[in-house]
């Protein structure tokens, strides 16, 4: 039998090692949530020793802060730095804050800032703007996400896109969208090679929208497709398009299709084209007639083409400097005849 001043002193050390214990789990959470850096740098080296509820800080290549709030840190067999339910607060260079969060994540090394984050991952700027995927490479310090997954974005102004692949610069304000890009803009179907989308600096709103590669823009009134490129500016509703344009209006008695090699234009409020320049291999087609051209100008429902003007339909050819199609009725009126008017079958008429 112990005797009782034994057990005094057997008691005193129990609660002497758990005291210890406590001051040391303690220190090392004072530690992790005060952890401020230029890189990630997680202290511990006790394999899979882990604290929740940790605040770490880094700063990324201007000095600003970024902070990444997690669960929980363990320590890998590769003296990677294991993350549990991460969020983490970018601010872009105008102050906006961005949030990105997932499940989990990885840092590899003591001094790196770069890192890895899979699970429900998602980056957005307040009510506004959204991406979902389920894995990220990150770059706390020239604030850069990118993978290679599936990828969808939603914004409040009506565009909703997927792709496979991204890249978003969140100090520069901008995101690319890879591989079969295709969505919707309001009441507009949208498909491409890859997007890149551009925002505004003071406000997260889209500024520019890039589409490259095979391009296609459907609408209610035309369908706009293109084979190098097709941009248009959200604020000034300013639309480009290159590479073997083709624009397929449709009108309630027939459809007019306009071929060229660049198209500008801009789109009215109501996603309307109300204007547009068109040059480069210009072919008109209509139910009744093709036209050939230089240049052509496009303005509401009437559509003037100019320079080495030819006319060809079932009432024969025609040669001219310049015409206008009334693309409600079909009509064409060629002004300045340089030519000559040839019927159908050939002959002088």
């Amino acid at each position: 039998m112990l005797s009782r001043l034994v057990k005094i002193r057997l008691l005193a050390i129990g609660i002497g090692s758990i005291g210890a214990l406590c001051l040391f789990y303690a220190i090392m959470r004072i530690f992790y949530s005060n952890l401020s850096v230029s890189q990630i740098e997680l202290a511990g080296d006790e394999k899979n020793s882990g604290f929740s509820g940790v605040v770490l800080k880094a700063y990324d290549n201007r000095g600003e802060p970024i902070t990444v709030k997690t669960d929980q840190v363990c320590l890998g067999d590769q003296k990677e730095y294991i993350l549990g339910k991460i969020t983490t607060h970018f601010s872009d260079n105008s102050g906006n804050v961005c949030v990105l969060s997932a499940d989990h994540g990885v840092f590899q090394g003591r001094s790196s800032n770069l890192g890895e984050v899979w699970g429900n991952v998602q980056f957005k700027f307040g009510s506004d703007f959204r991406v979902n995927t389920s894995r990220a490479a990150i770059d706390l310090y020239s604030k850069i996400v990118k993978g290679t997954k599936l990828v969808s974005l939603v914004h409040s102004n009506g565009l909703e896109l997927t792709g496979i692949g991204y890249a978003f610069n969140f100090a520069g304000g901008e995101l690319q969208l890879h591989n079969s890009v295709h969505g919707k803009m309001k009441d507009n179907l949208l498909s491409s090679d890859r997007f890149t989308l551009r925002f505004c600096n003071q406000k997260r709103e889209i500024k520019t929208i890039f589409a490259y590669g095979r391009v296609d823009f459907v609408n209610k009134s035309y369908k706009l497709l293109a084979h190098k490129q097709v941009s248009y500016d959200v604020v000034t509703r300013k639309l480009l398009a290159d590479g073997e344009v083709a624009l397929k209006i449709r009108k309630p008695n027939q459809d007019i299709t306009i071929y060229t090699e660049h198209l500008d234009g801009f789109i009215d409020k109501i996603g309307q084209l109300e204007s547009a320049n068109a040059s480069g291999s210009l072919r008109i087609t209509t139910a009744n007639a093709t036209i050939k051209a230089d240049r052509g100008r496009l303005f509401r429902n009437k559509l003037s083409v100019f320079g080495h003007v030819v006319i060809s339909g079932k009432q024969g050819v025609a040669a001219g400097k310049a015409a206008v199609l009334d693309m409600t009725s079909g009509e064409v009126v060629m002004q300045g005849t340089a030519g000559v008017l040839r019927d159908e079958n050939g002959s002088n008429a």
